[in-house]
């Protein structure tokens, strides 16, 4: 359905930790609109970079990011979208900016660690994910790691605080409203 189609302003995040680094890894996005993902070539990004990719009506453009992930280390990635530029952030720092629209509507699902219509699945767990109709400012995405990261610390285990909510992604979770 177009639940969680936003229009113009938008912002998509997640922690992340990958057991492996792959190709196609779907990390959390919606149909033939956007994604977060890691190695997602056939989507316009870089082989094993963090990607936020949205379709342009004929191809997809992707805000690949600078980081090529390490495995069992946690990430904080957030793409967002203007209407004119797609953004990835990686733990609170611009890291890629693109020239493209705002994503489309898309009828289809949101997909979470994974695409069950597809063979791209995430072998990691993600944590605190968000989807909102909110272009978050680069102030608001560091302190939205610093929180994050602070809890890592913390806790002193490599997990997040509350991390009985995270979701092992090997496979697809297809969330629908």
């Amino acid at each position: 359905d177009n639940d969680l189609d936003f229009g113009v302003n938008m912002s998509v995040g997640t922690w992340v930790k990958l057991d492996s680094v792959g190709v196609s890894d779907m990390i959390v996005g919606k149909g033939s609109s956007y994604y977060l993902t890691v190695g997602s070539t056939t989507l316009g990004c870089d082989a094993e970079k963090f990607g936020f990719t949205s379709w342009a009506g004929s191809s997809w453009d992707c805000a690949s990011s600078q980081t090529a992930p390490n495995t069992g280390e946690w990430y904080h990635v957030i793409g967002t979208s203007d209407g004119t530029d797609i953004r990835i952030y990686i733990n609170g720092q611009l890291e890629a900016t693109t020239t493209k629209g705002n994503p489309p509507a898309s009828a289809t699902f949101l997909v979470l660690g994974g695409n069950p219509t597809s063979s791209w699945s995430l072998p990691g767990v993600v944590d605190e994910t968000f989807v909102t109709a909110e272009l978050l400012t680069a102030a608001q995405i560091s302190q939205i790691y610093e929180s994050g990261r602070r809890a890592l610390i913390a806790n002193g285990t490599n997990t997040l605080s509350g991390s009985s909510n995270t979701v092992q992604a090997v496979g697809a979770v297809a969330l629908s409203y």
